[in-house]
């Protein structure tokens, strides 16, 4: 079974969509940016594909312009991960949403995240039992 995260601060909110996921994949669930990141510096070549929130608080370590006052923390850590892990960059990532995706691609670009391997999907219009066919046509997307 393919080892995937869900990086989110509410694992309440998420819980719907790590049980429509845990019937195809094997799921970590981390609440955070900075635990995503201590667990993809330990775990990160098992790891298959990522689901990131983009808001979340801002860790410990980073400042609050870091991650936009929380509202990129998820795109700080794909950031960190693209700089600080190039065996596993680029990684085949979801990234959730509440913005504007047209917001979400743009501070992606400004912030230099590269890679065809990130689909930008609104929450709203993403429900539970869709999510694991679109992780999965990530992790089937050829790179480049």
């Amino acid at each position: 079974m393919q080892r995937i995260i869900f990086v989110d601060d509410e694992p309440f909110l998420s819980q719907g969509y790590v049980e429509a996921l845990k019937n195809r994949f094997q799921v970590d669930f981390l609440v955070g940016a900075r635990d995503a990141m201590n667990f993809m510096r330990r775990h990160g070549e098992a790891i298959r594909a990522a689901i990131v929130d983009a808001m979340m608080p801002t860790p410990d370590d980073a400042e609050d312009h870091e991650t936009a006052d929380g509202f990129e923390t998820g795109l700080w850590l794909l950031a960190r991960v693209q700089a600080e892990l190039p065996k596993i960059w680029p990684i085949p990532t979801v990234i959730l949403t509440n913005r504007s995706t047209t917001l979400v691609a743009d501070a992606l670009r400004r912030r230099e995240i590269v890679g065809d391997m990130i689909e930008i999907r609104r929450k709203l219009e993403t429900p539970a039992f869709a999510l694991p066919k679109i992780v999965q046509a990530r992790i089937d997307r050829p790179v480049g």
